[in-house]
């Protein structure tokens, strides 16, 4: 699986998630103990919108500032869908994966960048669907992709030295791709 077609197969999967989500939900807690669903949705949603304007050439500050948008306000179904749009569309622009990007832990290749939104749309779509009790599987090789580039990205770094998820989660029995990338991200599969 190539980097752009795990970004189209996690955001099929968060998609089908996300369109479960009904009225009663949107303050459901989630494995992400300072989100709720809301705003567990409210950033995979902006993210996609930020990420393709920063591998354009957006700037490291804008890219930080983007992250208190509200983007759900005038619905969450049209705002995914206009973000996750520009986002896939900016990274098949030529030469998108190999420019060098202002992200917020420094500089880095946008295939990088990619890579770290695919990780964080598998997780996080674990995350929606355990919120609302849903199918939490994974396609195999998105999982297997994500596993794989886990280190290359260095996601336990984090920005200004916060991790981008909690500590590891404990468990040393061997487990699916998904469960150990889970465990990684700090999540009890």
């Amino acid at each position: 699986m190539n980097v752009l077609g795990a970004l189209s197969a996690a955001d099929r999967g968060f998609d089908r998630r996300l369109r479960e989500v009904g009225e009663s939900d949107w303050h459901r807690p989630t494995p992400c103990t300072d989100w709720d669903t809301y705003r567990l949705v409210n950033h995979v949603v902006i993210g996609g919108g930020r990420y393709g304007r920063l591998v354009r050439g957006g700037t490291r500050e804008d890219f930080l500032a983007e992250r208190q948008i509200d983007a759900l306000v005038t619905g969450a179904l049209p705002a995914w869908e206009e973000n996750r749009s520009l986002c896939a569309a900016a990274f098949a622009e030529p030469g998108a994966l190999e420019r060098i990007v202002p992200f917020s832990t420094g500089d880095i290749p946008g295939r990088i960048l990619l890579q770290i939104r695919v990780v964080e749309v598998v997780v996080h779509t674990w995350d929606l669907a355990r919120a609302l009790g849903l199918d939490e599987s994974c396609e195999p090789d998105l999982a297997a992709f994500a596993l794989r580039v886990w280190p290359e990205n260095a996601l336990p770094l984090g920005f200004g030295g916060v991790p981008f998820f909690d500590p590891p989660a404990p468990g040393d029995a061997p487990g699916s791709d998904l469960e150990t990338l889970l465990r990684l991200a700090g999540r009890t599969p």
